[in-house]
């Protein structure tokens, strides 16, 4: 995350060239991406920029296949994916992305992220994108993600991630009982009926709460008070909440 000098309005900070945008030749990268429209930091020549690099400079990972490092110094970038006219992953697509808006003075911060396209397997963080703040706005921008890879800047939908949350089957909230917090030297948490206490020196206890017990234990330990019928409800649900 460019992090050094004043903070700007989106909180994030202004002024280090973590990314060495002044190292990046804009008119040799407009060149290679075919794009010659305003370089204003705005919303439309975010997205403009975002879509012309994806469609321009192809993902692959031949040097990574071939046994090569990858560096992601500017220089490197742009000799390999400008001057070349290779391609790359998302570490080098969108170091080169970061070093374009970074000279053009948009105000961004990377992100790690993880590739949920295979299913159910949950995998390391190893993608990487930028969170920009332009125009009141915060998009997500992805140009390395290749064919399944966003075209433009995605803005964030908590709408749509809430209703997933709360409604779909599979959500792990929906049918189950959830309640965490901290305190000091420990973690606790109750997760369908099982309430676990985990101590900093490593040591944990379990037990099981009775549907009997589920309000004081809400109410002493969460400080979270609810109804009797609510209460009702949520101790019918047991262990064995959505089979999980």
């Amino acid at each position: 995350m460019c992090a050094a000098g004043p903070r700007g309005p989106s909180g994030f900070r202004r002024g280090i060239m973590m990314w060495n945008g002044q190292d990046i030749d804009l008119d040799a990268y407009f060149a290679r991406i075919g794009y010659d429209g305003d370089a204003s930091p705005t919303l439309k020549t975010l997205g403009e920029l975002h879509r012309a690099h994806v469609a321009a400079i192809p993902f692959e990972n031949l040097d990574v296949a071939l046994g090569r490092p990858v560096p992601l110094d500017v220089k490197s970038l742009a000799g390999k994916l400008v001057a070349q006219a290779r391609g790359g992953y998302c570490y080098e697509q969108n170091s080169l992305f970061a070093a374009v808006l970074e000279r053009l003075g948009f105000e961004f911060g990377g992100r790690g992220a993880r590739n949920r396209t295979r299913g159910a397997w949950l995998p390391p963080v190893t993608q990487v994108l930028l969170a920009v703040t332009v125009e009141g706005q915060l998009p997500l921008c992805d140009a390395g993600f290749g064919g399944q890879g966003p075209l433009e800047p995605v803005p964030p939908d908590f709408t749509v991630m809430d209703h997933y949350s709360s409604s779909h089957p599979q959500s792990r909230f929906v049918g189950q009982v959830v309640a965490q917090r901290t305190a000091p030297g420990m973690r606790r948490a109750l997760v369908r009926d099982e309430f676990t206490t985990v101590r900093t020196d490593g040591t944990e206890e379990r037990s099981t709460v009775p549907a009997g017990e589920l309000g004081r234990v809400l109410s002493e330990v969460f400080d979270i008070v609810m109804e009797r019928e609510e209460l009702a409800q949520l101790g019918a649900l047991g262990g064995g909440l959505n089979g999980r």
